[in-house]
């Protein structure tokens, strides 16, 4: 079982409450089913397999409390690498691998320093597709 805090970990990465915590985890799968044209007859529907598997993962920090204000560029270091990332739970679930597609972090409450006291951030992953896998 992962350590208490912690949310998820993706590669070296870690979110969690004392880091970048999320509020909001999206999971989306797609299945492909392409229209067959039939003569005199009605389109018909073919099942060709699974479509995208992606996860979106929402939440915000609290540099001042939690969290520094640039963490998330640790994360856009590790996706630069082109390598696919393991996505586990904390509670150990594993989500196998994912890649980082987007990165987005928005600073808000800005003081006169520039320091953001919030930082809502917004991670987009999509399944590698393993080969082999089904």
């Amino acid at each position: 079982m992962a350590k208490i805090g912690i949310q998820m970990i993706l590669g070296g990465f870690l979110f969690g409450i004392d880091k970048a915590g999320y509020e909001k985890l999206s999971h989306s799968t797609a299945y492909r089913w392409p229209a067959q044209n039939r003569l005199q007859r009605s389109v018909a529907h073919q099942f060709v397999g699974q479509g995208e598997d992606g996860i979106n993962i929402d939440g915000h920090i609290h540099p001042e409390f939690r969290g520094r204000m640039y963490q998330l560029d640790d994360l856009r270091a590790l996706s630069k690498g082109g390598e696919p990332l393991m996505l586990t739970s904390g509670t150990g679930k594993v989500f196998g691998r994912y890649v980082v597609v987007n990165i987005k972090d928005d600073f808000s409450y800005v003081m006169d320093d520039s320091r953001a006291r919030r930082v809502d951030f917004s991670v987009e992953l999509k399944k590698y597709g393993e080969d082999g896998e089904k």
